[in-house]
């Protein structure tokens, strides 16, 4: 029981007897004061608590530190070039009988050129008997 009173920190009571109290009498132990545990706040992930608070206390820096040039520097140079002009254009498959209308984007250069996919429609004549 004295196991799980000292655990919980919680005072013995002096009604009752042990080694201890008969040997050194009335003597207060020295109790050592322990840092508590920072709780994790309600709704952060367990990830980011762990990059944020350690066992030394020690905060993260708030500002990025250059020790030298580990990495290069060199970034992709994406958007560097104008952008190609798209419009949502209606076209007719020539494969069709029914002469549907339907629409999907392309680029506007492409304009007057004929439907794609049209030069895979094959006729097949066959022969009922």
């Amino acid at each position: 029981m004295a196991d799980i009173l000292d655990i919980l920190d919680i005072e013995q009571p002096a009604s009752e007897v042990t080694r201890d109290s008969i040997i050194h009498g009335d003597k207060n132990k020295k109790k050592y004061v322990t840092a508590k545990a920072v709780r994790r706040p309600e709704g952060m992930h367990r990830e980011v608590f762990a990059l944020l608070y350690n066992d030394n206390k020690e905060l993260p820096p708030l500002m990025p530190t250059d020790t030298g040039k580990a990495y290069k520097q060199n970034k992709a140079r994406l958007g560097m070039r104008k952008v190609r002009k798209w419009v949502w254009a209606p076209f007719t498959n020539p494969a069709r009988k029914d002469n549907a209308v339907f629409h999907h984007w392309k680029r506007a250069a492409d304009e007057a050129k004929e439907y794609p996919f049209a030069q895979f429609n094959k006729n097949r004549n066959t022969i009922s008997t």
